[in-house]
């Protein structure tokens, strides 16, 4: 997921002049049920341009053309 989170900033970077992200990554979080089954969570997290760089979730925070772009350079990625 590494190397995916790599591609996917530097696509972005490329494609997405606005001021205001300035990366996006995808976010893996990995959960053990009481039969020992793993279950994956995924999440987009994007980095605000400002002075302060955490990361915060996506959904609910940007615009729909912000998500489309996002889903494409996702897919970009994975391809």
């Amino acid at each position: 997921m590494d190397q995916v989170n790599r591609i996917i900033a530097e696509v972005w970077r490329e494609i997405y002049h606005e001021g205001d992200i300035a990366s996006i990554e995808v976010h893996t979080q990995i959960e053990t049920d009481a039969k020992k089954r793993r279950n994956y969570k995924y999440s987009i997290l994007m980095q605000k341009r400002s002075i302060n760089t955490s990361k915060i979730e996506m959904r609910g925070r940007c615009s729909m053309g912000q998500k489309v772009l996002a889903s494409i350079v996702i897919r970009l990625a994975l391809a």
